[in-house]
């Protein structure tokens, strides 16, 4: 008897099961909700995700412009003057020439450069005798900035503090 029961309840579970399973849609408004949240979160997290990319890829060409630095100052004391080419010097740079534009000049202080081409941060180290007397720990390397980019100013401002202005800002690097 008891057996009876059981099995009349079961009709009664599975209609009620079956109505759960059929009513299975959203709404509008909920579907709406989720869009709204998704793109609140998208929004908040698109500009944090592009400075730490910009980031990383500042603090890789900061790591290029120090070995360069660093491999100059050894020619420097080696040979008494700054090496004539970036090929002179013991070192392999392995730049990225389709993300960065290098450039050296011997005649401005053996000032090694490296830009950044899709947002043109600029990060430089100069070499020779004026980086000897203006940074007596050899770190002589800038994040360099106009005045007009606060974007890159605020990208700057995480390395180093302002060190000389004028028509650009420079940022020490430390």
């Amino acid at each position: 008897m008891n057996q009876s029961k059981s099995l009349s309840l079961i009709p009664s579970c599975t209609a009620h099961f079956s109505k759960l399973l059929n009513n299975r849609a959203f709404t509008l408004i909920e579907l709406l909700v989720v869009v709204l949240i998704i793109g609140i979160l998208a929004a908040i997290a698109l500009p944090m995700y592009t400075k730490a990319v910009d980031k990383s890829k500042a603090v890789e060409a900061i790591g290029i412009v120090k070995n360069f630095s660093d491999a100059n100052q050894r020619y420097l004391l080696e040979y008494g003057v700054c090496a004539p080419s970036a090929d002179d010097l013991d070192i392999d740079l392995n730049i990225d020439t389709n993300k960065y534009t290098v450039t050296y000049s011997i005649a401005d202080h053996c000032r090694f450069e490296i830009k950044n081409k899709k947002n043109g941060l600029l990060i430089m180290a100069y070499g020779g005798s004026y980086a000897a007397a203006q940074c007596p720990n050899g770190d002589c390397v800038y994040c360099k900035v106009s005045k007009n980019s606060t974007y890159l100013i605020s990208l700057c401002k995480t390395f180093g503090p302002l060190a000389t202005e004028g028509t650009y800002l420079y940022y020490r690097i430390r």
